[in-house]
């Protein structure tokens, strides 16, 4: 995986968890999916496309989860 970002208003962040129940990356996304399209709606993203930082340019959300970045979940 690699990030490349040419912008001064777009930061990313690889961020590793540790659960406390088993769960699938599927149960993850939609968790993630619901709480952005209620609770978190206009402050966290949820997309599948293949994006880049510019395409966040002017985006006003505080987090965007990108799916297609995380291929694998490892359990520990």
């Amino acid at each position: 995986m690699s990030f490349c970002v040419h912008t001064v208003d777009i930061s990313v962040i690889d961020l590793t968890v540790r659960l406390e129940k088993k769960a699938t990356y599927d149960h993850i996304k939609a968790a993630i999916k619901e709480e952005s399209e209620s609770k978190l709606k206009g402050i966290l993203g949820y997309t599948e496309d293949y994006v880049v930082s510019t395409d966040f340019v002017g985006d006003n959300r505080l987090m965007l989860f990108m799916t297609y970045v995380l291929h694998h979940v490892s359990m520990f």
